[in-house]
């Protein structure tokens, strides 16, 4: 059993992967729900793969760059006081002339459940348009404001 929620959306076309990896780190350290620590993620962004362990929680970080690309994945997994295991993936991917993001958040019982709980907003998806910019993709401009003009 499980619940996912995901989205694709471009950022400012500028934006790098350590760009990317700062705003996850920033994310993930913010978060009232981890107990990784500043110390733990301190070289995220200094080698492939890396991989964090601590209490119930997980971080796998991958990246790549090329001459014209670059791309990261992370995968973040915790487990909760309940057995539910929230897991967040996120992907970035810049080319020459755009740069994306997809998020995929999941929440999945191992074991025989009444109900999943409910979905918890993906903050993650506000702090990466508010940090990294919004972009443009199909010729409409993606931004975090919520209004419409």
């Amino acid at each position: 059993m499980s619940k996912d929620f995901s989205a694709e959306f471009p950022v400012k076309s500028e934006v790098n992967s350590n760009d990317f990896i700062g705003a996850f780190r920033k994310w993930i350290l913010g978060s009232r729900h981890t107990k990784l620590s500043e110390a733990s993620l301190n070289n995220i962004d200094k080698g492939d793969p890396i991989s964090v362990n601590q209490n119930e929680e997980k971080i796998t970080l991958l990246k790549s760059i090329g001459s014209a690309e670059e791309a990261v994945a992370i995968r973040y997994d915790k487990e909760d006081s309940e057995g539910f295991k929230w897991t967040t993936e996120l992907v970035f991917s810049q080319r020459r002339h755009d740069s994306w993001v997809s998020v995929r958040t999941s929440c999945r019982a191992d074991r025989a459940a009444v109900k999943l709980p409910a979905p918890r907003k993906p903050i993650i998806v506000r702090q990466l348009l508010d940090g990294l910019g919004g972009g443009r993709g199909w010729s409409v401009d993606c931004s975090g404001d919520t209004s419409l003009s």
